[in-house]
């Protein structure tokens, strides 16, 4: 299916760059939708491209899509082309495999370096004014105090929040201020211990050993064993506003015991002996 989309976008590309003028078009009015789908689908093609560091002739391009458009002269037969197809496919799909194996490796090795610089980071931090240590090891620090009762395991945050990484690298914020629920439950372990110390209208400063974060594996675009910093402020409190998602929750931690318990219940299998024919 994505190799169809490829070549959807191949053949949209052509679209706008069949033209005399041997640059590309300039000042383009997209005054139609089908000019904006030609063109969002040329840029597609044009980033994918780079990405998978295919060396597109244009002008053979060009002569290509002219052909199959008049199904006449065509310089190669079907059976060619659909040959010349499945081996451009093998080559992107092996070229993506060896992209996702570099991020991995380069993943690995800064999930190593992390586990050492963040005990240094721990370390320092938990001695600062101001700061608390719960016994998960979750720190932090009150920066305004907030009113009522504090959050529920059922209920629903919203938040504004900066996230970051211990050498102060953001990577999520809500934007221009602009506040966002945020469940109780379900996110991480430790979040669910902050949320619930949380008060509607406080501020607050929560550092997340790997440990009660993501552990010591990657999150999207966060590494294994990162150190996560919320500087939070709790704009309003919905009590029981997630109660479905926490009933949801309870009945997930429940299978999940459930299953560690069946786990270590099992008994270790016993190796199977080799039958030797005695002759």
């Amino acid at each position: 299916m994505k190799f169809k989309i490829i070549l959807l976008g191949i053949i949209s590309f052509a679209l706008i760059s069949c033209s005399e003028d041997n640059g590309p078009a300039k000042n383009v009015d997209l005054k139609t939708f089908d000019d904006s789908a030609s063109y969002a689908l040329g840029v597609q093609l044009g980033m994918g491209s780079r990405r998978d560091s295919m060396n597109i002739n244009l002008d053979i391009y060009n002569l290509g899509f002219q052909n199959g458009k008049d199904s006449t002269d065509l310089l190669l037969p079907d059976s060619t082309m659909q040959k010349v197809f499945e081996t451009l496919q093998a080559k992107m799909q092996a070229k993506q495999m060896e992209a996702q194996d570099k991020a991995q490796k380069e993943m690995e090795e800064k999930g190593k370096a992390l586990a050492i610089s963040n005990k240094t980071f721990l370390a320092e931090n938990k001695n600062k004014p101001g700061v608390k240590v719960t016994k998960s090891g979750l720190q932090y620090e009150v920066k305004k105090a907030g009113s009522g009762v504090k959050a529920q395991q059922a209920d629903l945050l919203k938040v504004k929040f900066t996230a970051s990484f211990a050498n102060g690298e953001v990577f999520d914020t809500t934007a221009k201020n602009n506040a966002i629920d945020f469940p109780v439950v379900g996110l991480f372990p430790g979040w669910t211990e902050a949320a619930t110390m949380m008060q509607k209208g406080g501020k607050y400063v929560f550092v997340f050993p790997p440990e009660i974060a993501f552990g010591d594996r990657p999150a999207g675009p966060i590494p294994p064993n990162s150190v996560i910093i919320f500087n939070v402020e709790c704009v309003d409190v919905n009590a029981g506003g997630n109660k479905q998602g926490y009933e949801q929750f309870k009945q997930m931690e429940e299978m999940r015991k459930q299953q560690e318990a069946q786990m270590k219940n099992q008994p270790p299998q016993q190796p199977v002996p080799i039958q030797v024919d005695p002759k």
